[in-house]
């Protein structure tokens, strides 16, 4: 089946993004006005990073997915950012076509379109779905809350614990040699939730490499 012509501010999932579809994005998600331009270079890494995160989530033909546009990403977006509780989100995500061409959606398609739509807009991970990143933090959704209480629970949790009386890392973070200095390797990560974690018996510690992304959202 011919894929569908898509106008100037939409684009298929798992492509270089283009600047209209940029600037829409940043529009209706995070409600920013017309692009600052001394501030979009903070998020050219962010949308680079976007095409190699969703081509795993699109893997044969996009059966395992119920959104293919951002067109469709943004609409789920907005539920996901709104008033409305995991388990509503999810009715919404499911509720997209039942097919890609002659091959009908797996079970999970909505589940995986919700799971990706927060790693895009968030850059966290919820889990529960076959692409979540082996070993990685999950952020705790649950099905009768909104994804703003989940997020806000889980960062105020976190509140203190990495506070110099507090922190197990100590003045090593002031060195730029993290990975040279007391055994510590860095691990870059993706997902947020992961910012600072410590395994393999504390000598791994994980960064949030997506600087730009954090500027961008700073008030």
């Amino acid at each position: 089946m011919l894929a569908k012509v898509l106008d100037d501010t939409d684009s298929y999932l798992g492509y270089p993004v283009p600047a209209a579809v940029r600037r829409r994005l940043l529009r209706e998600c995070w409600e920013a006005c017309e692009p600052d331009p001394e501030r979009e270079p903070d998020m050219q890494a962010y949308f680079d990073s976007h095409p190699s995160r969703c081509r795993p989530f699109l893997n044969d033909g996009g059966i395992h997915i119920s959104i293919r546009t951002y067109s469709e990403l943004i609409a789920l977006a907005k539920e996901a950012l709104g008033a409305r509780p995991r388990q509503d989100v999810m009715v919404m995500s499911a509720a997209q076509p039942a097919s890609r061409g002659d091959r009908p959606l797996d079970d999970q398609a909505g589940d995986t379109a919700l799971a990706l739509c927060v790693a895009l807009l968030l850059m966290m991970d919820i889990g529960s779905h076959q692409y979540s990143i082996s070993g990685s933090t999950v952020l705790r959704w649950d099905p009768d809350e909104t994804l703003r209480h989940a997020v806000n629970r889980h960062f105020r949790s976190q509140r203190g614990v990495l506070r110099s009386e507090n922190s197990r890392l100590g003045k090593l973070f002031t060195t730029r040699n993290l990975d040279l200095v007391g055994g510590l390797n860095i691990k870059w990560t993706h997902n947020l939730v992961d910012h600072l974690r410590l395994a393999d018996d504390d000598k791994t510690v994980f960064i949030f490499h997506s600087v730009g992304f954090l500027k961008f959202h700073q008030t």
